[in-house]
């Protein structure tokens, strides 16, 4: 009997362990395809993910991809369909300080281009706090907050601001 609990064990244990990997290794994918900017693949890809739901894929999981959806149209200019997936994803919230910190700065970058420069302020006042918070997310997007905020001052045109902020993203 123990053998066969110790043989289901080890069998549940890998195939949760492969559906995780499976999931980070599309998302690195996707990760990958946006810096080389192949917006129609990367829409394409997560469309295809969207609208067949896996069951492996938690609402979490699910929502990282939405975001990384939203960074895509915005790259590709379509930036009304940005902010109607950003807010859809503010309404569930399901998103981690990590991604949502992400989201945050997209969005300012959405409200900066819509030329609604009070929106894209309070975005990266609130992407700020939380990178105040972690020191795993200060890390990852520190640098893309600062150049966000010195675009925000050049655009006001605060040109020495907007300067100081952008020496600190070197």
């Amino acid at each position: 009997m123990r053998v066969v609990f110790l043989i289901l064990s080890l069998l549940n244990s890998i195939y949760c362990f492969s559906q995780s990997s499976n999931y980070d290794v599309f998302y690195d994918r996707i990760e990958n395809l946006i810096f080389y900017h192949e917006h129609a693949k990367v829409l394409d890809e997560i469309n295809f993910v969207l609208a067949n739901k896996p069951k492996n894929y938690s609402a979490e999981q699910i929502d990282n991809l939405k975001v990384l959806k939203v960074q895509v149209l915005v790259d590709a200019n379509l930036i009304d369909e940005g902010l109607a997936l950003s807010n859809e994803i503010l309404s569930l919230h399901h998103l981690t300080d990590y991604h949502l910190t992400k989201l945050l700065i997209e969005r300012a970058l959405i409200f900066e281009i819509l030329e609604d420069f009070p929106s894209s302020f309070q975005s990266l006042t609130l992407a700020k706090n939380n990178i105040d918070k972690s020191e795993s997310i200060k890390k990852k997007y520190y640098a893309t907050w600062l150049i966000r905020v010195s675009s925000w001052y050049r655009i006001q045109k605060q040109r020495n601001k907007s300067f100081q902020f952008a020496l600190k993203a070197k």
